[in-house]
């Protein structure tokens, strides 16, 4: 008797639906795929027990004839491709004709459909994959299908699904992705008979801030057209982040998909401009040739794979970081809310505790509330002056650190900067890791000043420093070594080191600051290109005076 045995249909059926219907979001976004592709412009689902019991999904979409119905639910049946070139020109959605069939194999299944011809509705009734009942019923165009009892014959897969929250979470996330790509349609969502999301059509920045309130005003908008695509992409100013990527969308052709490359180009514009490790949120659309991505990659079609990888990346990383240039980002403080809860410890001291507060800087008077040029020196950590738009206030450190670190990242276009050669070179020793490190970095450390060679073994010898960096050479060099993650890009290590050398460079929150070098940083920040420093700090923070009026219930 042989070992290899071919499986039974049944069998054969339950293995692909544990591919495609992974839980009740699975089946929810299959069917409004579906649903989607078929030209439907109000689309409704309604689910009971967070799936378990009933999924069903409505649209007024173009339907199907009888025959067309029965083909639908079999196995590999599609409309959507028909030879292996169209494998790889896939516009719509959904391409493989497993999904009605897989669902119908785990459940008690209902599809009803009418196109615009037929004067009456087909209906299909499946119980665990076999067919037990057909007929005709009224309805309108359209197409509705439901699921009852999901994996009700295969106990395990049911056994296993998290918490009602939990997979009911997997769905608004699947209807939220759906939502977003297709402004131009109605979409209602309803748990338990009560309607938790009703988005009317819109476009999308509309649709973006209905399902996210906390980005009205927070957001801008970019779009570019070159030879390899055309993107349209809403970017959040660097001061709306998260602690993870749970406000980052992306869409391929309105693909909702997951991309490492995207990620990276993402990170590398908004690099220096969000502090730690903290992201942005993003809602990027992109269109493409299908010649130039393979969407077949992955069972639930969430990966795709790009050509010219490298190409699209970059392009993509300096679109997305020339938008993010200029005032546009520069941080408002939100004075609303909590904030005024706590108003009397802030200048508890009483007006002559401000005015001592604030000797030392250019304008040293505080009562001078006119709009005349000044600025006012608060305990040598922030500068503050006022303008039409608020009240403006200046960290000396991160001004200072961004200010460098510009001069640093600028070399890479051509400029030079100032250095010194050293009367007596500095001898750097370093142990094995560090030694490999910084010969692998040679260049990096050439372009940012330093002309360094080796002497000896995991030995060095320093000859010159920036002009701008005051610190020993051979103490700065150690520190930013042990700082830069081994293992980053050129441009990653590059931009990390800029960063560190500038940090330890600029002045200190603490150093007294004279007249004339608040005026030269103050000029120079005004010519920054982002007002955040490297390590994502806000440079300059806005009080809007409207913010000011009312507080002061004006």
């Amino acid at each position: 008797m042989t070992k290899i045995r071919v499986l039974s249909e049944e069998l054969r059926s339950r293995i692909a639906a544990g591919e495609v219907v992974e839980r009740p979001a699975s089946v929810v976004k299959e069917l409004v795929e579906n649903a989607i592709d078929a030209c439907a412009d109000c689309i409704s689902i309604e689910i009971k027990q967070a799936g378990r019991d009933l999924i069903r999904v409505n649209d007024n979409g173009e339907g199907m004839d009888e025959a067309d119905l029965s083909l639908a639910i079999q196995s590999y049946a599609t409309s959507k491709i028909i030879s292996m070139d169209d494998l790889f020109n896939i516009y719509t959605l959904g391409f493989r004709g497993e999904a009605l069939s897989s669902i119908a194999s785990v459940s008690n299944f209902r599809i009803i459909s009418k196109n615009s011809t037929d004067e009456t509705a087909s209906f299909i009734d499946i119980e665990g994959g076999k067919i037990k009942k057909e007929g005709k019923i009224n309805r309108s165009c359209g197409t509705t299908i439901e699921v009852k009892n999901l994996f009700f014959n295969t106990l395990p897969r049911r056994k296993f699904l998290k918490h009602d929250n939990t997979e009911f979470a997997h769905i608004v996330d699947v209807v939220t992705k759906l939502a977003i790509s297709h402004p131009e349609i109605e979409f209602t969502l309803i748990r338990d008979e009560k309607r938790v999301l009703d988005l009317k059509k819109s476009g999308f920045k509309e649709r973006i801030e209905e399902l996210f309130p906390q980005t009205k005003g927070q957001l801008i908008y970019a779009e570019s057209k070159n030879s390899l695509f055309k993107l349209r992409v809403f970017l959040s100013k660097p001061q709306l982040n998260y602690p993870r990527r749970i406000k980052q969308y992306f869409f391929i052709n309105n693909r909702s998909v997951v991309s490492p490359l995207v990620y990276h180009a993402i990170d590398g514009a908004y690099r220096g401009l969000i502090e730690g490790r903290n992201y942005p949120a993003v809602f990027l659309f992109m269109g493409i040739s299908s010649a130039c991505i393979d969407v077949n990659v992955h069972p639930t079609k969430k990966e795709i794979r790009f050509k010219n990888e490298n190409e699209i990346h970059d392009l993509l990383r300096g679109i997305l970081k020339d938008e993010l240039q200029g005032e546009e980002i520069i941080t408002v403080m939100n004075m609303s809310g909590s904030q005024g809860a706590n108003q009397q410890g802030f200048y508890q001291g009483g007006v002559e505790s401000i005015v001592e507060n604030f000797k030392g800087g250019v304008q040293e008077s505080f009562l001078n509330l006119s709009y005349e040029p000044m600025c006012l020196n608060y305990k040598n950590k922030y500068l503050v002056w006022m303008n039409e738009e608020g009240l403006n206030i200046l960290d000396q450190h991160a001004g200072w650190e961004k200010v460098l670190y510009e001069k640093f990242i600028n070399t890479k276009i051509g400029e030079k900067l100032e250095t010194q050669r050293l009367l007596l070179p500095e001898v750097v020793n370093l142990d094995l890791k560090e030694a490999v490190f910084l010969k692998e970095n040679f260049e990096i450390f050439d372009n940012l000043g330093f002309e360094i060679k080796e002497f000896g073994t995991n030995s060095f010898i320093v000859h010159t420093r920036p002009v701008l960096l005051k610190l020993e050479p051979k103490e700065i060099i150690k520190e930013v070594i042990s700082e830069v993650i081994m293992g980053m890009s050129p441009e990653d290590k590059f931009h990390k080191i800029a960063a560190s050398l500038a940090c330890h460079a600029a002045i200190k929150s603490g150093d007294r600051l004279n007249k004339n070098e608040v005026e030269e940083l103050l000029k120079k920040v005004k010519n920054l290109k982002t007002p955040y420093c490297p390590h994502g700090r806000p440079v300059v923070v806005l009080i809007k005076w409207n913010d000011i009026n009312k507080q002061f219930k004006r």
